[in-house]
């Protein structure tokens, strides 16, 4: 088997961008290999249907190429032996004055036309009786414009490169997923998330979690309730990325882009809202690079700006949020039981931009609340599902049947 395989595919890439990759050879006997490169490419192709042209124009943008493994055999350099052999690489994105053809730059008001970006990775194996090629392709829509979807905040602006074609097909995940246990006798802990809409990058996000019983017995030290105690957490973090035009289509991130995993806990469940950083050994915290936009300032005088790329098309929107699912699972009454909690979107703010901003953080995200929570009466929606993602679990006091949960627990490794 011969493959090329990229290793962080990201929806959006931006100038200077670099991205990592592996050719993989799987060779069942020893083989006689000269050589084995890797070239990177792009090519623009423009479509233009007016009255007087039609047709394709394909243009090449740039070309890098490199040697991955190369043998010697008269120095007496041994072949390629038998098993799994992998050679890893590293390529970076033009600037975006390098990879746009003059054709987007200048290109007049036609009615209609259709523009991409095809970027391939190709790989060739050369040697006695040896000749193949394996690649992978990324084909990106140029973008004119892009904007920040969240937030009244200022924006740090950086010309965008090209952000991929979505794929036909996307896994949506569902808002809120619940985990309810019946008993005999109705003693429920519901479990609530308070997370604020704005995180700073790389500073710990405000994280709180309440554990709220409905009945009085859970202060009395005889009772069951009182010995519960919360074993695991596992805290991981999904990336969401809106790309369209009118109505950006959204793009959730199928794992995770960071998982952090809590066990062998033994924390007494408190009753009310506490600091979920209170009872974690480490703080958890967004490394990943905040989503910024480009600025249209003075597009239409500047002709090597991307304004009058593709004029006839409507303004792209692309937007950069993050969502937070929590699981974990609480030991009571001799049995666990498992919560799972989902946050709605968070918009991440650039630490050194939005400093002050950062401070009052708190004070916006309750104003907002506020907001949501007076849109949500007049529209009769639930204010729970606003002022936080809530979950509830039916526990059986001590002397009631225990009964199994109806959905498994999540599992809690990795």
């Amino acid at each position: 088997m011969f493959n090329v395989e990229i290793e962080n595919q990201a929806w959006l890439y931006f100038p200077g961008d670099r991205f990592t990759g592996v050719v993989i050879l799987e060779a069942a006997v020893s083989l006689d290999i000269s050589t084995i490169t890797i070239k990177f490419h792009g090519k623009s192709k423009t479509k233009v249907a007016t009255e007087t042209e039609s047709g394709w124009n394909v243009q090449k943008i740039f070309e890098q190429s490199r040697t991955l493994y190369s043998r010697d055999k008269y120095a007496g350099e041994p072949p390629l032996s038998a098993g799994t052999h992998k050679w890893s690489f590293t390529f970076q994105f033009p600037q975006h004055l390098a990879c746009y053809p003059p054709r987007f730059l200048f290109i007049p008001s036609e009615r209609r036309r259709i523009a991409w970006v095809v970027y391939e990775v190709k790989a060739y194996v050369d040697g006695t009786g040896i000749k193949d090629t394996a690649k992978a392709k990324l084909v990106f829509w140029p973008s004119r414009r892009t904007r920040l979807e969240n937030g009244p905040m200022p924006v740090e602006f950086r010309k965008p490169l090209i952000f991929p074609v979505p794929p036909a097909k996307s896994r949506q995940i569902s808002k809120v997923a619940l985990l309810l246990k019946r008993a005999s006798k109705k003693v429920e802990c519901s479990v609530t998330l308070f997370i604020p809409r704005f995180a700073i990058l790389s500073e710990p996000i405000s994280l709180q979690i309440s554990f709220d019983w409905n009945n009085n017995l859970v202060d009395d030290e005889n009772t069951t309730l009182s010995q519960a105690r919360l074993t695991a957490i596992r805290i991981r973090l999904y990336s969401i990325t809106g790309i369209g035009y009118k109505t950006p289509h959204t793009l959730s991130s199928q794992s995770p882009i960071k998982t952090a995993s809590y066990t062998d806990m033994s924390i007494p469940i408190s009753k009310g809202r506490v600091n979920l950083h209170d009872l974690l050994p480490a703080p958890f915290v967004i490394n990943a690079e905040p989503y910024k936009g480009m600025d249209m300032s003075g597009c239409q005088d500047n002709p090597f700006s991307l304004g009058p790329l593709c004029p006839s098309f409507e303004t792209p929107m692309i937007s950069r949020t993050y969502r937070l699912e929590i699981s974990g699972t609480i030991f009571c009454a001799g049995k666990y039981r498992g919560f799972h909690v989902q946050s709605g979107e968070i918009v991440l703010l650039s630490h050194v931009l939005h400093r002050d901003f950062a401070m009052k953080d708190d004070a916006l995200v309750e104003m907002d609340h506020a907001a949501e929570r007076e849109r949500a009466e007049v529209m009769g929606q639930d204010v729970l599902e606003i002022d936080g993602i809530q979950q509830t679990l039916e526990i059986p006091t001590a002397g009631n049947e225990v009964l199994e949960l109806e959905t498994p627990l999540p599992e809690l490794n990795g």
